[in-house]
């Protein structure tokens, strides 16, 4: 955290990506649990539109902390923040297979219980729940 907290420092920028169309929001996800102070630094010094980038197969960051879901430290916090962030039209983006995070979701979330795995207190939208955005 403290070389991310040094570069933004100097002028450098959250809002690039590589090859992969990855920026460092993508990128500090799919690490371990010592990158959840690197994604809150980078949330700190993004642009809105970085955390609905979407990569090469148009999976935003959101879509990628909720298949990191089970580790539970970088997944479900990783989700939390991620969410305080993101639009509510976020959540209708689209990756090149036509899933959204809903779909990413619920594919990682859904047998946790039978695996003794705890998700209560979850910020879970209510269109997933629901199928409709809360009013």
């Amino acid at each position: 955290p403290a070389n991310v907290e040094f570069l933004l420092a100097r002028g450098a920028t959250a809002d690039i990506f590589d090859a992969r169309k990855y920026t460092p929001l993508h990128l500090s996800i799919e690490g371990y649990d010592d990158n959840y102070a690197i994604l809150c630094k980078l949330l700190a010094g993004c642009s809105d539109g970085l955390v609905e980038s979407q990569d090469l197969w148009g999976r935003t960051a959101l879509m990628h902390a909720a298949g990191k879901i089970r580790r539970r430290q970088v997944g479900r916090h990783a989700v939390e923040i991620l969410l305080e962030r993101s639009s509510k039209g976020s959540l209708r983006i689209q990756d090149t297979y036509g899933r959204t995070f809903a779909h990413h979701f619920y594919l990682h979330v859904a047998d946790l219980e039978f695996e003794g795995e705890d998700c209560e207190g979850l910020p879970i939208p209510s269109i997933i729940l629901t199928g409709r955005p809360q009013e």
